[in-house]
Order: C-alpha cells, then sequence, then structure tokens
C-alpha cells in the first residue's frame, strides 16, 4: 500500500530511472527540486517536496541547474482543504493528488505533448490501483494537535 501522496515521487522515480540521461542535480526554485534530463531531449522532470507537500514537474525546455521554465505539467500531492472549519479542530482536509496544466498549450507534434500523455496516463494508474491507499478526510488537530484552533 502507498498513500496517494506519494505519487509525484513514484512518478519522478519511475521515468528518471527509465527515460533520465546524466546525473540528476538539485536547484531551489521556490522550493528544492531534484532534477533530471530525460532521453533525446524530450524534456526535463524535476521533484520538489515541501513538508507534506509533492510536485513533480515536466518541462518542455532545457534548462540551466539554477531555474525551471516552460513547465508543461504539474502533479502536485499534498493535504487539501475542503472550505469546512470545525471550532477547535480547525479546517477539514483530505490528502489529494491534481494535476496542473502550467502553460497556455502544447503544439501536438512537440515531443513533451507525448511525454506528458505517457507521464498523466501512468499518474492515472497509480491513483486507480488497488495498493493505493484512497484519501481520508480529517481536521487539522488530528494531524498538527500543536496548533490553536479557536477561529479560522
Amino acid at each position: 500500500m502507498y498513500p496517494v501522496t506519494n505519487i509525484p515521487r513514484m512518478l519522478f522515480e519511475e521515468f528518471s530511472e527509465k527515460q533520465g540521461v546524466g546525473q540528476e542535480y538539485k536547484i531551489f526554485f521556490y522550493e528544492h527540486y531534484r532534477v533530471r534530463e530525460l532521453e533525446e531531449r524530450l524534456g526535463v522532470i524535476a521533484l520538489g517536496e515541501e513538508a507534506e507537500l509533492k510536485r513533480f514537474l515536466l518541462c518542455s525546455a532545457p534548462l540551466g541547474q539554477e531555474e525551471l521554465r516552460d513547465c508543461t505539467l504539474s502533479i502536485t500531492a499534498g493535504p487539501q482543504s475542503t472550505g469546512v472549519w470545525g471550532y477547535g479542530s480547525g479546517c477539514r482536509m483530505f490528502d489529494m493528488v491534481k494535476v496542473e496544466f502550467r502553460r497556455g498549450f502544447v503544439y501536438l507534434h512537440h515531443p513533451v505533448a507525448l511525454v506528458a500523455s505517457i507521464i498523466l496516463a501512468r499518474a492515472a494508474q497509480l491513483v486507480h490501483a488497488e495498493e493505493c491507499e484512497v484519501p481520508v478526510a480529517f481536521f487539522q488537530v488530528e494531524r498538527y494537535p500543536q496548533g490553536v484552533y479557536t477561529e479560522p
């Protein structure tokens, strides 16, 4: 069994192993990212992990070791608010995984479009696998008991 929040890390490790070339390196882009270029100049993948939030990025442009640019796809996992407040308990939350397209468009003849479709298909397989733990709702106080939850 694996939690849904591990999917970005699983994607990075799987595609890094199968399609990665060169050495993995690290950069700081709002948070620390592990970065790996894909074979045949298909793009770059990156994994950012900050506390409970994990983010997988697919970028179409080869990049320097100081920034991520032209990111096409972002898969983010971690706690998400449901918008419900419980007095003394905090926000009602759940562990989620979501996909965000970060550019207005990608030409379908560009190799990154094919890579993005493969990554999305794999992410969907991981989310719907029997081994994936179903997201469970919780109040903040259950995970972060040291907080003060008297008002929103």
